[in-house]
């Protein structure tokens, strides 16, 4: 939804979100904990670029359980 407009777009993204979904600062893109919709079912934390359609690895879970996450920025950083 765009919250200037009121206007709301349905998105095709190639990711199996499971949780935890955070905007980035700049509204640009977004990090998730899932999988990439590709295929892939490595199971980890993601960013995924919306304006270059790219997904990039944060985390990925080798061993053990991602439960979920917390974006948190630097502190000091607008």
């Amino acid at each position: 939804m765009d919250l200037k407009t009121g206007q709301r777009k349905e998105l095709h993204l190639p990711i199996k979100a499971s949780s935890e979904l955070f905007l980035d600062k700049d509204g640009n893109g977004f990090y998730f904990l899932g999988e990439k919709g590709n295929g892939d079912t490595e199971r980890g934390i993601y960013y995924y670029d919306m304006k270059t359609d790219e997904i990039e690895t944060v985390f990925l879970q080798k061993e053990g359980f991602i439960n979920n996450f917390t974006l948190v920025s630097e502190p000091g950083k607008k």
